[in-house]
C-alpha cells in the first residue's frame, strides 16, 4: 500500500507512554518550535499557561500525563511544553480562520480543507497513528499538541475542527483537549453534553459523522454549547451557526469559501468532484477554499469505508488513499 512518508504509527498501553514515544520522535520539532516561541514574554505565557493547567488537569489527567510523557521523551521542561501546546488559546486574542468542512452524499461524503495560520507552514503537519490499548486513530497531527484536528477513530467516527470567529475567550479547559475528548469517543453526542459541565477556554466548531453517514455539528464556545443535525449538503468554514452569520467578516477567506462552497456542492458528488472543489483556487490565494494557508486535503469516503489524503509537504505524492482497515491494530 502506498503510504506517505511523514505518516508514523504509535503504540502504548497508556497515555503517558504515548507522549513519551512522540515526543522521541519529534525532538526536533519541539525544540525548533520553543526556541522559536520564547520570546521576552514567555514567562508571563507560562504563568497564564500554569492557570490553564490547574484548571484541565483534574478532569483530564491522562491527557496532561500525555504532555508530560510528550516533553519528557523530547528532553524539554514540562511547563515550557505545556505552554507551547495550549497554541491560540493561550493567546487570548482573535487568532486567523481557518479550515473549510463539506459534507454531501447523505452523509456519506465529507471533504476537508486542513488551513494553517500563514502560508508556506505545510511542513507543521504529519500524519499519526494513534494506538493506546484498544483505542486507535488516525489524523492529520500538528506537532506538539494534543491533536485532534481531523482524523477518524476505531468507531468509525470522522471528525474535523474548525476555528470560530469573534468569539469569546477565557482560563479554562483548552479546546484541543474539549477536541480530543470528542475525537476519542465511541459517543460523542454523551462526550460534548459532559463538556458542558466545564468550564470552556475558548469557541470552536466541530463535524462529526459517523459509519452509517449521520451528521453531527458540535459549536463549542466558552459560554454555549449548540448541538445540530445540519440538513445536507453542508458546508462549514468559520461562521457562527448559534448567533447567524451577521457579527463577522471576510476574515482570512471566511465567508468567500462558505458561499462559494455552498455554491459548488451538490447533493451527490463523486471523489473526484470532491477532491476538485477542495482544490478550488478560483478566488485567488487568501480567499479560496484551496488556500495559500491549506496544509492538507482529507476525503471520508464512508460508503467504501476509505480516506482519501493529500499532504502539501508531498504533493508531488498526490492524493493518497488508506482503507478504514488501516485502523485495525
Amino acid at each position: 500500500m502506498l503510504v506517505h512518508k511523514n505518516l508514523y504509527e504509535f503504540k502504548a498501553d497508556n497515555n503517558y507512554d504515548l507522549g513519551y514515544s512522540m515526543g522521541s520522535a519529534f525532538k526536533r520539532e519541539v525544540r525548533v518550535a520553543l526556541e522559536k516561541n520564547m520570546d521576552k514574554f514567555w514567562g508571563q505565557k507560562i504563568d497564564l499557561a500554569n492557570r490553564f493547567l490547574k484548571m484541565t488537569k483534574p478532569h483530564f489527567p491522562h491527557y496532561v500525563a500525555e504532555l508530560e510523557g510528550y516533553a519528557k521523551g523530547a528532553g524539554v521542561e514540562f511547563l515550557d511544553f505545556w505552554t507551547l501546546s495550549l497554541e491560540d488559546d493561550l493567546m487570548l486574542n482573535q487568532q486567523p480562520s481557518k479550515c473549510t468542512s463539506i459534507i454531501t452524499n447523505k452523509g456519506l461524503l465529507f471533504g476537508h480543507n486542513e488551513d494553517n495560520t500563514d502560508p508556506n507552514r505545510e511542513n507543521d503537519v504529519c500524519l499519526v497513528k494513534k494506538i493506546i490499548g484498544k483505542q486507535i486513530t488516525f489524523e492529520l497531527y500538528y506537532y506538539n499538541t494534543l491533536g485532534a484536528a481531523v482524523g477518524i477513530n476505531a468507531y468509525g467516527y470522522c471528525h474535523s475542527a474548525n476555528t470560530l470567529f469573534n468569539v469569546t475567550k477565557q482560563v479554562g479547559i483548552p479546546k484541543n483537549f474539549s477536541s480530543r475528548y470528542i475525537f476519542d469517543s465511541a459517543t460523542p453526542d454523551k462526550t460534548i453534553a459532559e463538556l458542558s459541565n466545564f468550564r470552556r477556554a475558548c469557541g470552536y466548531n466541530q463535524n462529526i459523522v459517523s459509519k452509517e453517514g449521520s451528521v453531527l455539528n458540535a459549536e463549542i464556545t466558552s459560554k454555549e454549547i449548540l448541538i445540530s443535525n445540519p440538513p445536507l449538503p453542508f458546508v462549514h468554514t468559520n461562521h457562527r451557526l448559534l448567533n447567524g452569520q451577521s457579527d463577522i467578516s471576510d476574515y482570512h477567506g471566511t465567508l468567500s469559501r462558505l458561499k462559494f462552497g455552498i455554491k459548488n456542492v451538490s447533493e451527490e458528488m463523486s471523489v473526484v468532484e470532491m477532491k476538485e472543489l477542495l482544490s478550488n483556487s478560483s478566488l485567488g490565494s487568501a480567499l479560496s477554499i484551496g488556500n495559500e494557508r491549506t496544509v492538507g486535503k482529507i476525503i471520508f469516503e464512508i460508503e467504501r469505508r476509505s480516506v482519501h489524503i493529500m499532504l502539501q509537504r508531498e504533493a508531488s505524492l498526490g492524493w493518497v488513499e488508506y482503507p478504514f482497515e488501516y485502523l485495525q491494530n
